[in-house]
């Protein structure tokens, strides 16, 4: 049995964390990132790593700065065998990869060295690839940069939104590292070098990243952003002066008919609550709509409130 200390701040962390627990070794402390403000009372929240340690009991820590002199030595005291890191949302100095006297291992959402960075899981709905995965590599000193210890691929099938693919990604992560840790340190870790050539960086969102315009973007380029930035930043155009968030849409592929149609020009309201408008590519069905300030609603209310009809023009104007 070894020693683990865990890093970890959100909720796909959590997965990992509960591997480590159920693993033939003992978490002796889960590090995270400091609580901060959230709604409007800015009220100091704890990580959902934090929430949980204490929960069950286990030690925690909460560090403004990885850089604090103190941190190492008290790692240090706890005799790790292990570090493992899952979504810890800071980057670890090297100075750290020294401590565990076995190994370091980062859980990271996708198939490295591919979309190393701070947003892996929405990256290749993004991008539309048709596979994705879980590596679990060695902590390093570059970015996502470590050898491959584990590697395991999944098949996407151009309809997950991030919410159902994180969960997928998250169970997997709780699997796989748990059977790791259970073969640890009786089996050694089987090393593969990253292909330097073939990295790519997903980087951190920003609230821009939603910003969709039908004059702009393809059809398949706003569903594929739609699916991928729930829900947060999540998606949203500016139509008549208003901001409108885009909850749910796909794109058409359909014979001809994407070509006739203009970007912003309705094609048609279906019975079932969608309308179908054009973009600057292909035609783009629109399921459901939020108006700022408004619950959510059928994309055809919101037609309805606008007095839009078939043939009318959605006009993007700031809000």
């Amino acid at each position: 049995m070894m020693n683990i200390v865990f890093f970890g701040s959100d909720d796909f962390s959590l997965a990992s964390l509960n591997a480590c627990l159920e693993s033939s070794h003992q978490v002796v402390l889960a590090v995270t990132t400091p609580p901060q403000k959230q709604g409007r009372g800015l009220t100091l929240v704890p990580t959902p790593v934090q929430q949980f340690a204490a929960s069950r009991r286990i030690p925690f820590a909460a560090p403004e700065d990885l850089k604090n002199d103190a941190l190492p030595d008290q790692l240090r005291s706890l005799d790790p065998g292990l570090f493992v890191v899952a979504s810890y949302g800071k980057f670890i100095p090297g100075r750290y990869l020294s401590i565990p006297s076995f190994a370091a291992l980062n859980v990271h959402p996708s198939l490295l060295p591919l979309y190393r960075g701070s947003s892996p899981i929405q990256a290749p709905l993004l991008n539309g690839d048709r596979e994705t995965g879980l590596s679990i590599i060695e902590l390093a000193r570059r970015l996502d940069a470590g050898d491959i210890f584990l590697q395991v691929r999944i098949p996407l099938d151009g309809t997950e939104t991030q919410p159902i693919l994180r969960q997928k990604l998250a169970d997997l992560s709780h699997r796989e590292l748990l059977g790791l840790l259970n073969s640890l340190p009786d089996r050694p870790l089987q090393r593969t070098p990253q292909d330097e050539a073939r990295s790519t960086y997903a980087p951190k969102l920003s609230k821009e990243d939603g910003h969709l315009s039908l004059f702009l973007h393809s059809a398949e380029e706003i569903e594929r952003r739609v699916r991928a930035l729930q829900p947060w930043p999540g998606t949203f155009i500016h139509l008549f002066g208003e901001r409108v968030a885009v909850l749910e849409a796909r794109s058409e592929h359909l014979e001809g008919e994407s070509a006739a149609v203009l970007p912003g020009a309705i094609s048609r309201i279906e019975s079932n609550g969608a309308f179908s408008v054009g973009t600057r590519e292909g035609i783009l069905k629109v399921f459901q709509l939020q108006p700022a300030g408004k619950k959510a609603m059928r994309a055809d209310a919101y037609l309805n409130g606008r007095r839009l009809k078939a043939g009318a023009i959605l006009r993007e104007t700031p809000a």
